[in-house]
């Protein structure tokens, strides 16, 4: 074959693809079940046809056969079942008027007084009337033949007297026109199909509504809703399968190769002839490869051919008058020589150098189909030393061996999962078969003095511990938990490697967390320090329904994990993962362990206690772990075991707390945790009716919620046990009420689980930047007031309160740009703002430590675009100190949306502190039990205890009056309460707030744009603008602190009788989704 052959070649493969795509162009034929509209909408019906072969899953989870679509005839005495654009696939027998044959293509029928009547027959072809999709079925059963017009009591007789009256004479003309005529009028169908609106409905689920009949009963008239009938973007078929299209990019991957090629040859290496081809070399070797091979294969076949002129049979004695026979020794080396070249391909293929041979000498060879003659000894040796004794092969070992040693000892190593029952990890532990299970809980530094926790959340965390060690006794006497005092990055190597080496562990098994600072942790601490030590880890997901990581992934593309910013993507990602399991059993017993007396002494006897740096600092200021009145803290001051040398739970007066420092009333521990779930899931109707934002804030005796998300922080209530329990609870309920009652996705029970995954694998792929609004991709810059300081060597914000090691109290990590809206936040976080419903809650929150969905949406609201323009982290940082059930993720989440910085934006919605609380507590019944100075007020003033007389405010014993911290919520020294007046016009400032918010979405900056980082963005803000923005102040203060508290008093008087002077009023029919409702405050003249 010539080049230019080659090239006719390569042209007409070209044009084959050319083809191709041009047969791509042509028109095809419209798919039946579909149209277009006048707008170019396109209209698929096809997944809502049933088909008589598919199947769809039950709530059992098995499969069962697909049923036609239904509709209840309600005033109609007869149901239906239809069909779109394909017959029923029910079988039907003797339906009315019909034939066999048409019987079946009947696409809706209905039985009536044990008859069968169709009223339509098979139609794929849709229509458009005005705006409304229609489809039309027709020649169904002949009309009359069930008419029980006069017989249904749905019209009165007056109208059926005037319909008689009306027709008897077309009805005489008519049937006189048609006498002797055998065809009647059949029955008919439309159905009008409208979008479902319905984000969570699946796409191939429709629902069918019979509308009416017509008086004559011969059109029946229908409504179907459905994701199909939303119309969308018509997808071209593919021509070619998915094999035909990488055929076509192959191809012209290999053309372009190819003409590239010998252009580059020709014109650069001046090739000429077959030495054109690009890598002439290689594809000639690759030629005569194949032919040698062929030749080989054939050539044993010579002898049988007499006439064949080619290779013949070597002869053994020398004789050479047939062919062109060789002695022994040649072949024998030809031999080798084949072998070699061949084992040279096969090494190429697997990393090895090619030896590379002639192989043209082997045709002149004989038969080489028998075995070689008379092979020297010395030859074969030296063949085999060539060849590797053995080949490269990748061994996986399994990270959790079929099982251990007889004296294996297994970690199990406790921190927010303090629960036995649905622990996935407990499991992995058992499923180790240990003799011996440590199950243990470590102090970490990091939480101890680099975050902020409330007495209230360390009591939680102490009775859930108990609580924990007393059901591992309870299944084993033998054991508890042991509580070690000690940072687990210092302790646990320690552990590894104690004595004697017969009570070391051989495995670690933890749950893995979902909190940035302890995934860091445990990745570049925990993990690499156990398997220096030769110890197996083995992880698992317990805290969430799906591993974070493996959503956020889901979520992403090309392998990079992309944060869940809203529900629709959260459940597109988990689609694919199945459903949850259900949750694991309470194990029955557990393995021995060396308990709590000699045998714990000798584990740890040889391990001495490493206290962190901070510990010496703060034990030598006598400060409390959490700012309680108990003496100095003394949580690693024992050793290991505590100072009764037990490795028991810890009291409060070893953290430095008083003992009734906590005054919540909710306790933790698993058995408390699976009773509340118990008193929950039993009341079906209320589990199955939940509703987010429905659920009063002001309730509290019982609460309007759960109460249960303490306990899935600590981990006392398996998750997957509460999920579970709510859906078999709400198919409960659906069985007994019928489907469609119970509420839906995402303000239901399940939907707030929803949320808290959502949460979770939105902090996933960001870490730490999740928790800040710096350099954080998915927060928008807003200019706020008091914004974190930002570390410089890592480029995250310090936390609201930081321990300085030299003096061991907490310092602020705020800038103060603001003096006035450090006060704003000061008073909010005592709950003094002089805004009765925000103090309420505030003060619940600090006695409690728990508020309200709503109550929380309030109080982050006011904070940030709702009044004080304060950053959302500085209220975060309370949050994380108070709220028992503090999750990193959705605290951090929660206040970024409510503070419309990530996942909401409509920030034109704000709370208001009279309107949106006296919804729900006309009477102020909240507000007096937590605000107790105003008891004693009038409904009229109990949201507005400025407006109310001064004569009226000594009678009920509380004074309206400037705030003075020294004197707030106590005797002023009159003989009566005193309550602060508000700290400023709420009007006012929500309008500038609204104005501030605006302003920062039309710069559009977002935590990680460069501007940010750099500083520059205060370019984009005028001089005025509100919040931390530079330029020249609107006012200047001098003479120091005195000079701004009497400013701060004027504005404050000013800010009361601007507040005394206005009124509250709803917005009319105004709706929203997560406020609530909208309430705009109007100013009277």
């Amino acid at each position: 074959m010539k080049l230019a052959h080659a090239c006719a070649l390569a042209a007409v493969l070209w044009s084959a693809v050319g083809l191709a795509s041009s047969d791509d162009k042509k028109e095809k034929k419209a798919k039946p079940c579909t149209i277009k509209s006048p707008t170019d909408r396109f209209f698929d019906l096809n997944p809502i046809s049933v088909q008589p072969d598919s199947t769809k899953k039950g709530k059992d989870g098995k499969s069962h056969p697909a049923e036609s679509w239904h509709a209840k005839g309600y005033d109609y005495p007869a149901n239906f079942t239809v069909n779109f654009c394909a017959p029923v696939v029910e079988d039907l027998e003797d339906v009315v008027g019909l034939d066999s044959h048409s019987t079946k293509n009947v696409s809706a029928y209905y039985t009536q007084h044990g008859k069968t009547y169709s009223i339509g027959q098979q139609n794929t072809e849709l229509v458009f009337r005005g705006r409304k999709l229609i489809l039309n079925y027709t020649d169904g059963s002949p009309c009359g033949e069930d008419s029980d017009y006069y017989r249904r009591d749905v019209h009165n007789l007056e109208t059926r007297k005037k319909h008689d009256d009306d027709h008897d004479d077309d009805d005489d003309d008519l049937h006189k026109s048609k006498k002797g005529k055998t065809d009647k009028r059949r029955k008919s169908t439309v159905i009008s199909l409208l979008c479902e609106t319905d984000s969570l409905s699946p796409s191939d689920e429709a629902t069918v509504a019979f509308v009416a009949a017509s008086p004559d009963e011969c059109t029946y008239f229908f409504e179907a809703r459905s994701k199909a009938a939303c119309g969308g973007i018509e997808k071209e078929t593919q021509q070619l399968g998915p094999g035909g299209v990488f055929g076509v990019i192959v191809l012209i991957a290999f053309l372009v190769y190819f003409v590239g090629g010998c252009m580059y040859q020709r014109t650069v290496m001046h090739q000429r002839g077959w030495r054109q081809i690009p890598n002439f070399a290689f594809w000639e070797s690759i030629w005569r490869f194949f032919t040698d091979v062929f030749v080989i294969l054939t050539s044993s076949c010579a002898r049988f051919l007499p006439s064949r002129r080619g290779y013949s049979r070597v002869s053994l004695h020398g004789d050479r008058s047939r062919g062109r026979g060789r002695d022994s020794d040649d072949e024998n080396r030809l031999i080798d020589e084949l072998d070699e070249s061949l084992w040279g391909i096969s090494r190429a293929s697997l990393g090895f150098p090619v030896v590379q041979r002639n192989m043209k000498k082997l045709k002149s060879i004989g038969n080489n189909c028998r075995p070689r003659a008379n092979p020297s000894p010395s030859r074969i040796r030296g063949y085999q030393a060539e060849r590797p004794t053995a080949l490269p092969v990748a061994v996986e070992t399994s990270s959790i061996p079929e099982g251990i040693t007889p004296s294996g000892a297994v970690s199990r190593w406790h921190r927010t999962d303090l629960r036995l029952h649905d622990s996935p990890a407990l499991q992995a532990a058992l499923d180790l078969k240990p003799e011996c299970l440590w199950q243990i809980w470590t102090w970490d530094s990091h939480y101890v003095y680099h975050t902020r926790i409330s007495p209230n959340r360390y009591s939680f965390l102490l009775s859930s511990l108990r609580a924990l060690s007393a059901s591992i006794a309870a299944l084993n006497p033998s054991s508890q938990l042991f509580v070690l005092r000690e940072p687990p990055h210092t302790l646990l190597p320690k552990l590894f490697r104690s004595d004697p080496p017969a009570l070391r562990p051989t495995h670690l098994v933890y749950e893995r967390d979902t909190d940035a600072y302890a995934r860091a942790r445990d990745a570049a601490v925990v993990d690499a320090l156990a398997r220096e030590a030769g110890v197996e880890v083995v992880t698992r997901c317990g805290r969430t329904l799906w591993d974070p990581d493996e959503v956020a992934a889901r979520n992403g593309s090309g392998g990079r994990g992309k944060p869940t910013m809203s529900m629709a993507q959260l459940r597109r990602a988990v689609e694919g993962l199945g459903d949850v399991p259900r949750p694991v059993p309470r194990p029955e017993g557990l393995p021995g362990g060396p308990g709590s007396g000699e045998e714990a002494r000798r584990l740890f006897e040889g391990v001495v206690q490493e206290r962190p740096a901070e510990a010496e600092a703060v034990a030598e200021a006598g400060e409390a772990v959490a700012g309680g009145t108990g003496g100095g803290e003394k949580t690693y001051s024992y050793g290991l075991a505590g100072p009764k040398g037990d490795y028991g739970v810890p009291e409060m007066a070893e953290l430095g707390l008083a003992d009734d420092a906590a005054t919540t009333w909710v306790e933790g521990g698993e058995a408390r945790a699976l009773e509340a779930l118990a008193r929950v899931v039993d009341d079906a109707e209320y589990v199955a009716t939940f509703e987010k934002p429905a659920k009063a804030p002001t309730e509290w005796d019982p609460p309007a919620t759960t109460v249960l998300s303490p306990h899935l922080h600590f981990g006392t209530l398996g998750v997957r046990r509460f999920w579970w329990g709510v859906r078999d609870a709400v198919e409960k309920y659906e069985r007994e009420k019928g489907k469609g009652t119970a509420s839906g996705m995402p303000v239901n029970l399940e939907g707030q689980l929803l949320f808290r995954e959502m949460y979770f694998a939105a902090q996933a792929p960001l870490g730490h930047l999740f928790a800040q609004s710096h350099n954080n991709p998915q927060c928008r810059h807003i200019p706020w007031h008091l914004p974190s300081v930002v570390d410089p060597a890592t480029g995250l914000s310090t936390r609201a309160y930081v321990v300085d090691p030299a003096t061991g109290l907490s310092t602020r990590a705020y800038v103060v740009d603001s003096p006035a809206a450090e006060r704003w936040f000061l008073r909010w976080q005592a709950g003094a703002t002089g805004f009765p419903w925000i103090d309420a809650l505030m003060r619940q929150l600090r006695q409690t430590g728990f508020v309200e969905h709503l109550g929380r949406h309030a109080l982050a609201c006011f904070l940030t675009r709702g009044g004080c323009y304060v950053h959302w982290e500085r209220g975060a940082a309370v949050f994380e100190e108070l709220l028992l059930d503090h999750e990193p993720a959705c605290n951090a989440g929660n206040w970024m949306w409510l503070a419309c910085a990530a996942f909401f934006s409509q920030f034109h919605r704000c709370y208001s502190p009279v309107a949106f609380p006296r919804r729900w507590d006309p009477e102020g019944a909240f507000v007096r039990r937590w605000v107790p100075e105003l008891a004693g007020f009038d409904v009229k003033f109990v949201y507005e205890p400025w407006k109310a007389p001064i004569a009226d405010q000594k009678r009920w014993g509380c004074r309206v009056e400037e705030y003075d911290e020294s004197v707030h919520g106590g005797d002023a020294g009159k003989g009566v309460m005193s309550y602060p007046k508000p700290m400023f016009d709420f009007d006012e400032r929500r309008r500038v707030c609204i104005d501030s918010m605006k302003k920062a979405y039309d710069v559009g900056l977002y935590g990680n744009d460069k501007r940010v980082l750099d500083g520059t963005w205060r370019e984009l803000f005028d001089d005025d603008a509100e919040g931390a923005t530079t330029g020249a102040p609107k006012k200047k203060l001098k003479g120091g602190g005195n000079e701004e508290r009497k400013e701060m008093k004027t504005k404050s008087e000013e800010t009361s009788g601007a507040t005394a002077k206005g009124g509250h009023k709803r917005r009319g029919g105004a709706r929203q989704g997560t406020l609530d409702g909208m309430f705009k405050r109007s100013r009277k003249s």
